[in-house]
């Protein structure tokens, strides 16, 4: 749901120029832990740096003229945040006006051990 939403968003607001996914599993805060973090960059109209603080918040828009311009209701990165959240990951942006932005999140991975997942086969 949150990859749908990113890449929903850049290619709406990428009129031309290029949207990139891009996955990585980068180690965790903890010993033996790995993150799943997914970035999706975009070369679109970009976000105002005093706005970047208030995007991940409901009922917000970066530009009044948005929804009118593009559509939508401000409430998609807010639930994107609060999905994250309900399973301890984190999610955020960067941005330069006219040039693009990147949206990222990040979530915690437990590996399993090769063992592990013979026993839950039953083998």
């Amino acid at each position: 749901q949150v990859l749908a939403n990113l890449g929903g968003n850049a290619l709406k607001f990428t009129k031309t120029g290029s949207v990139e996914v891009l996955a990585l599993a980068p180690a965790g805060p903890a010993p033996g832990e790995r993150l799943l973090r997914i970035e999706v960059q975009d070369t679109g109209i970009g976000i105002q740096p005093e706005a970047l603080s208030r995007l991940f918040q409901e009922f917000v828009q970066a530009d009044a003229t948005i929804s009118r311009d593009y559509g939508g209701t401000g409430l998609g990165l807010a639930l994107c945040r609060r999905l994250m959240t309900q399973m301890g990951g984190r999610i955020g942006a960067s941005s330069t006006p006219g040039q693009g932005s990147l949206f990222w999140f990040e979530l915690p991975l437990a590996w399993a051990r090769a063992a592990d997942t013979a026993d839950a086969a039953g083998r």
